[in-house]
């Protein structure tokens, strides 16, 4: 068995690099050990079916042991998990890939068998980077907007003094390959100053839910004597934090009060609501100016336009994959993944008869396989908790559900409760 790690409990530079290393190395196996941290987690709720890897405890369930591994970001084995530390045997050959100072101290793995390849860059994923630019490996927008965000991370969005050039030629690179900046920014952690942990306080504590056209608003207001720099910084703490889904907050500093939006909704256009103080943006983040007003006139303002600038947008019915591949609840295991394979789907719904039954997913499917289980009925490993839309169902609601309930794909119903559809993260 040949795998990729990282540390335990992966940030977006040690699972972007497995992902980086996994292209060039297809026969490898990603095993992540510990918990994903929060942000990476959140992307990976709708990025999974993107980047397959296993835990450490499926790892368990496979009665071999490691030939070769690849550690990234980080200098030996003392941070990597250990039942991947219980499958190494003496033969196994180890190669550390990593972009810290002091890795040339690291002293828990056997330097005949291990190779390394160390380089002082902002990030791990940099390395990746270079490695796959130098074989000519072309990325999917999702591939090269994961590792972009593990380099924007690892290096303070370039403003840290372990930055190199290498790691800006790097997102070069990413860019060229369809880096997606307005994804990226979703995702990236960063720290407050004092002055705006303040206002992020107040703006938390004056919060209040609206609900407009069937859409849940939440607007804050705070005031402060002196300009602090990064309202948009703070508003994007609060909207991640709180996790709602349109958040607006209108702040006054010194005499001027700046507002700043941001919605997950495609159906909510910030932009032309901004546009009516003088300011503008995009439509899912915008921003204004307001010289001479008072905070509660311009809520007061706010909660009059916003009904303008709501729209029905996209309903289910306009996204879906129709008709639907389904699955018999009688059919194997084996019958499913032949289909999965010749379809390239990576779930498909199990029915009985014109009833929804289940759903099933390719990563369950090779699970089954790898235990010998193919000749049992699909429906032994489907998922029966079923989360379902209608036609009319706004896409902004079925992105809600799939955060929500940690899924990848939700199948859609007529009015007579049959399925006609499927939507999917992507």
């Amino acid at each position: 068995m040949k795998v990729i790690t990282c540390h335990s409990n992966p940030d977006f530079d040690g699972f972007a690099s497995c992902v980086g290393l996994k292209k060039i190395y297809p026969e490898y196996e990603i095993v992540i050990a510990g918990n994903p941290v929060q942000n990476l987690k959140e992307f990976l709720r709708f990025y999974e079916d993107y980047f397959p890897f296993i835990t450490e405890n499926e790892l368990k369930k496979f009665n071999e042991s490691i030939e070769e591994l690849i550690i990234v970001d980080t200098p030996g084995l003392d941070r990597i998990g250990d039942e991947i530390k219980a499958k190494l045997n003496q033969d196994t050959k180890i190669t550390v890939i990593d972009h810290h100072p002091d890795i040339r101290n690291a002293s828990d793995t056997d330097e005949k068998r291990t190779k390394k390849l160390l380089k002082l860059t902002g990030a791990a994923t940099t390395i990746v980077v270079g490695m796959l630019k130098e074989k000519g490996v072309k990325l999917s927008k999702e591939e090269a907007t994961l590792l972009g965000i593990a380099i924007y991370e690892d290096t303070g969005s370039f403003l840290y003094s372990s930055t190199t050039l290498e790691d800006l030629d790097a997102i070069m690179y990413l860019f060229n390959n369809g880096l997606q900046l307005n994804i990226v920014s979703e995702y990236i952690r960063f720290d407050l100053t004092i002055d705006q942990k303040m206002i992020l306080n107040n703006l938390l504590q004056n919060a209040k839910n609206y609900n407009i056209e069937n859409y849940q608003i939440t607007i804050s207001i705070d005031e402060a004597e002196k300009f602090v720099g990064g309202l948009s910084a703070i508003v994007s703490k609060f909207w991640y934090a709180q996790n709602v889904e349109t958040f607006i907050a209108i702040v006054r500093m010194g005499k001027k009060v700046f507002v700043v939006g941001r919605t997950k909704s495609s159906d909510i256009d910030l932009a032309s609501l901004m546009s009516e103080f003088g300011g503008g943006g995009h439509r899912q983040a915008a921003s204004a100016t307001i010289n001479i007003a008072s905070v509660e006139e311009v809520e007061h303002k706010i909660l009059q336009l916003l009904p303008k600038y709501i729209s029905s947008g996209l309903k289910a019915k306009d996204i879906m994959s129709s008709p639907v591949r389904t699955a018999l609840s009688t059919e194997t295991i084996e019958e499913v993944n032949r289909v999965m394979e010749i379809t390239g789907h990576s779930g498909m719904p199990v029915v009985e008869g014109n009833k929804l039954v289940g759903i099933v997913t390719k990563k369950s499917v090779d699970k089954a396989l790898n235990h010998g289980l193919g000749k049992r009925p699909i429906k032994s490993i489907m998922t029966s908790k079923l989360i379902t839309a209608k036609l009319d169902t706004p896409v902004s609601q079925l992105r809600k559900l799939m955060v929500e309930n940690d899924i990848g794909r939700i199948p859609i119903l007529d009015e007579n409760n049959i399925l006609v559809g499927i939507v999917t993260r992507s």
